[in-house]
């Protein structure tokens, strides 16, 4: 149910910490691709400190995932934690970034 999730997603990003990235991060792999929607904006969200270690399951997920949602959800995570390889491909088709992004990218939250 994508309504439940975006709860769990959004208590989940209040609880914040590493114990929370490291809890999700094996949902990357998730069968259903609204999960690892859920669970890269969760990471992104969670910030540089709490999610670290993930930044390589995110990548793999931007670059690869089948889904587009999925692999645009995992880039903008990526922006987030401040890696910022796939700012030009997020921004090619001359999109805006997401309201917030840039202040999370400058070490900001991102979460209202």
């Amino acid at each position: 149910d994508p309504v439940a999730r975006t709860g769990v997603v959004e208590a989940l990003i209040r609880i914040g910490g590493a114990e929370v990235a490291t809890a999700v991060a094996p949902l990357l792999t998730h069968e259903d691709p609204g999960v690892r929607r859920h669970v890269a904006e969760c990471l992104g969200a969670l910030g540089r400190e709490a999610a670290a270690e993930q930044v390589q399951a995110l990548s793999g997920l931007a670059s690869s995932d089948l889904d587009k949602e999925v692999r645009r959800k995992s880039k903008e995570a990526l922006m987030k934690l401040g890696v910022r390889t796939y700012i030009p491909e997020v921004l090619g088709s001359g999109d805006a970034l997401p309201p917030g992004m840039l202040a999370a990218m400058d070490g900001g939250s991102g979460c209202k």
